[in-house]
């Protein structure tokens, strides 16, 4: 009875061996850097709050997931919970990069190809759209890659314009991308119509909503070859969400894109690209009457020749225009010194 007993201890336990076991993905030692850094650029930025999230590549494991949120007497605490980090927003002209790639897997267009932005100021249906430098005459012709780098809203419009004749097509190619789920982005409530300008406003990064997650998954799919992966948070799970969300064409005019868009963005800010650092930002408008709140975006990954991680930084602020440019310096400064600690690690 006992030689029976024993023999049953030893098959529980060499099962047990062989059972897989599941830890946190986030890296202890990076998470405590990256609250650092982004306390302190937080600080001097005087946002609300920041957050940010840095995904591996390959694997779709999270690495880094920081929430920090301005208290009463100007510190900063850590606010993370996992909702806050499943909160969808209008990503607004974060998003861009994903209506030109639609376009360009829909219809033969190229980065290459002109756009006419005109005086920076266009009208179409009921909608009137502006580029930020409208006030001095606009962008005139440019490609549809300044249209990117610029950046041009009319130029990102007019593409997909160009390109699809309507929403439900738009909508068809998002979703085929992996990008927009009907499930996951809430469309407004305030926006019913199907309409020319309803189109042109989401290609823009308006009247639907994405999670921090989302648009950090996307992002990390250009990083990955067109490989979209999960947003994984335990050891040991894998999931691929779409193996080629487009052409090998697209995926590497895109990169080549956001690499000199970086290029750009850090030489603009006196910084240089140490770690080859691709990737983009954007803004997104939120309003609560009579105040009016930006989302500051910035979305890259790195090294941009063999991609290991990818990094989503968010401020979130009441309007200042006269603390934007610290803004940008702020938000690139977090992204130049995580990229720095990985490649140290």
């Amino acid at each position: 009875m006992k030689k029976y007993i024993s023999i049953i201890i030893i098959i529980a336990f060499l099962a047990s061996c062989g059972k897989a076991k599941n830890y946190s993905t986030i890296d202890k030692d990076l998470q405590q850097k990256a609250e650092k850094v982004l306390r302190a650029e937080a600080a001097s930025s005087h946002v609300d709050s920041a957050i940010m999230l840095v995904m591996e590549v390959k694997t779709g494991e999270i690495k880094v997931m920081v929430k920090i949120t301005k208290t009463e007497s100007a510190t900063y605490s850590s606010t993370y919970t996992e909702a806050s980090m499943n909160l969808p927003r209008e990503p607004g002209s974060i998003f861009q990069p994903f209506s030109v790639m639609a376009a360009m897997e829909n219809s033969q267009i190229s980065l290459e190809d002109s756009v006419e932005t005109e005086n920076g100021i266009y009208a179409v249906d009921s909608g009137i759209f502006k580029d930020n430098n409208s006030n001095k005459g606009g962008y005139g012709k440019i490609t549809v890659r300044q249209s990117l780098l610029f950046p041009s809203n009319i130029g990102v419009l007019k593409t997909v314009l160009n390109s699809f004749d309507n929403l439900n097509k738009f909508e068809a190619q998002l979703d085929k991308m992996s990008v927009l789920h009907s499930n996951d982005i809430v469309t407004s409530d305030s926006v019913k119509a199907h309409t020319i300008s309803q189109m042109g406003m989401m290609s823009i990064g308006y009247n639907f909503k994405m999670t921090p997650l989302q648009l950090l998954s996307s992002y990390n799919a250009i990083a990955n070859n067109g490989r979209m992966m999960k947003a994984i948070f335990k050891t040991g799970q894998d999931s691929i969400i779409n193996p080629h969300i487009c052409s090998d064409k697209t995926i590497q005019a895109i990169q080549q894109t956001l690499c000199e868009k970086a290029d750009m963005m850090l030489k603009d800010n006196n910084q240089v690209n140490t770690y080859k650092i691709a990737g983009i930002r954007g803004t997104s408008q939120y309003n609560l009457p009579p105040k009016i709140f930006d989302f500051k975006y910035c979305c890259s990954y790195f090294p941009s020749n063999k991609p290991e991680y990818t990094c989503l930084v968010i401020f979130y602020l009441e309007r200042n225009y006269v603390e934007e440019l610290n803004i940008r310096n702020s938000i690139l400064t977090v992204v130049n010194q995580i990229a720095g600690s990985l490649k140290s690690n």
